[in-house]
């Protein structure tokens, strides 16, 4: 499961009950230790923009932080020459070796080359267009390398 189901799965029930405490005067609120905070940058749309020069394994964290925004972007270059935008939605690392940069597709499965190993896209999703499975976009699309 996602660290986001995971969170609200523990974290929602945990919410209640202070809510509950903090209502019936039992809790106090407490600042936090802004010595141990940390700080985040405001995310822009650029952040989610990857590239063959990236790691296989930085590019799956990215999926993980970024989704559902700014959300991960490549731009595909496709067979007949022209870019397509499409937003990776899930993908897993795999221990396959394929030139970085190049697409290559293995029956239902979309593999990326990295600048480590092979990505595999599980699911995406064309610019103004609905989120695929890999195997669907392959029907439709026939993307060779990242732009």
């Amino acid at each position: 499961s996602s660290l986001t189901e995971r969170v609200t799965e523990i974290g929602a029930p945990l919410l209640v009950t202070e809510l509950k405490k903090l209502a019936a005067g039992t809790t106090m609120p407490q600042e936090q230790d802004h010595t141990q905070a940390t700080f985040c940058k405001l995310l822009k749309k650029e952040d989610g923009i990857i590239t063959h020069e990236r790691s296989a394994e930085e590019i799956d964290r990215m999926i993980r932080a970024y989704t559902p925004w700014p959300g991960v972007r490549a731009t595909f270059m496709l067979q007949d020459g022209s870019p397509q935008e499409v937003k990776i939605v899930d993908a897993r690392v795999t221990k396959k070796s394929i030139p970085a940069g190049m697409i290559v597709y293995e029956g239902q499965n979309i593999l990326f080359g990295t600048s480590t190993t092979a990505l595999e896209i599980y699911t995406l999703q064309p610019a103004t267009k609905s989120v695929l499975q890999a195997k669907d976009y392959i029907r439709g699309y026939k993307a060779v390398r990242l732009a």
